[in-house]
């Protein structure tokens, strides 16, 4: 009876290396996810190259719990060939 009130294991599913509650936790930790999109480009500047530019958007909750609204510009580089 002793050993199952003993906290020697320190196993079960709240225990955690770092005091945290393990995936409880791991919103804060989490990265956003990768977004993929076609990228319409002619054979001509495929052949010969160009410069490119791409507006992306995205809506997400940040630590705090609100909704941000973020656009990036991206600026694509292809390379002749």
């Amino acid at each position: 009876m002793n050993s199952i009130l003993s906290d020697s294991g320190r196993s079960g599913p709240f225990h955690s290396d770092r005091g945290k509650l393990g995936r409880f936790n791991s919103f804060e930790n989490r990265k956003p996810p990768t977004i993929e999109s076609k990228f319409p480009c002619s054979l001509k500047e495929l052949y010969t190259g160009s410069t490119r530019k791409m507006k992306k958007s995205r809506t997400f909750v940040n630590a705090s719990g609100r909704q941000v609204h973020e656009s990036k510009i991206l600026t694509i580089d292809v390379k002749p060939g």
